[in-house]
């Protein structure tokens, strides 16, 4: 079994989280949603308090017009969210539709049997598609990254140059290479891999997470 690396104290912190709504702020940036995924983000401790950072500092100004909270479903969403819907103002904003629960169908997790299969191994073409434009920016506790796949795959093959520590207004100027460094190792982008329904890990990642576990290179600063 190919083990998978693991960083511990990788989770947001409320300082990063208000780094980042100060720089939205700063800027008059208006975000049409923010998602709030993981992992699985329920489990987070301070998930009450990001919903609340981001309602009352982003979406009450009209920074922000909605919330998503991704999760796999498993985990009593209600629960874990109580203590902020106590806030009357954040429970009507749930009520209208302005933060809302968003739970993985079931079975869902089968269509990422391919994600660790890299085109450019098995001879496939590649094209750039419209995931990281349409899932936006990510922010992580390395700071920003092209969003979808984008992100992931760039920290994973360690290419911290494609960070940036401020929010990135233009995503073409800010990763114009996307295609080049990242695309090649994406699945998402391949119509070879796109409807597989079985995949297996290739020598590109096999490489990239024992680069991970025998610390090859750094992980980047954090945000």
């Amino acid at each position: 079994m190919l083990e998978l690396p693991y960083l511990k104290d990788t989770d947001m912190s409320i300082g990063q989280v208000q780094k980042f709504i100060n720089q939205v702020k700063q800027k008059n940036i208006r975000l049409k949603r923010i998602q709030i995924l993981g992992g699985e983000p329920l489990l987070h401790p301070k998930l009450n308090d990001f919903i609340s950072m981001l309602f009352y500092d982003l979406m009450v100004p009209g920074n922000l017009l909605r919330i998503d909270i991704l999760t796999n479903g498993i985990i009593n969403a209600e629960a874990i969210l109580e203590e902020c819907k106590k806030d009357v103002k954040i429970s009507e904003a749930f009520i209208n539709k302005k933060i809302v629960v968003i739970k993985s169908p079931e079975g869902k997790e089968k269509t990422f049997m391919h994600a660790l299969s890299a085109p450019i191994d098995l001879g496939h073409k590649w094209d750039i598609c419209n995931w990281p434009r349409d899932c936006g920016v990510l922010i992580n506790t390395y700071g920003y990254w092209p969003g979808g796949a984008c992100g992931p795959i760039a920290l994973l093959f360690g290419i911290p140059s494609y960070a940036r520590f401020y929010f990135p207004v233009k995503f073409k100027k800010t990763w114009p290479n996307l295609k080049e460094d990242i695309c090649r190792y994406c699945a998402a982008g391949c119509c070879e891999l796109r409807d597989k329904k079985t995949g297996y890990v290739t020598d590109s990642y096999k490489k990239a997470i024992h680069n991970w576990i025998t610390d090859k290179f750094s992980v980047p600063v954090k945000f």
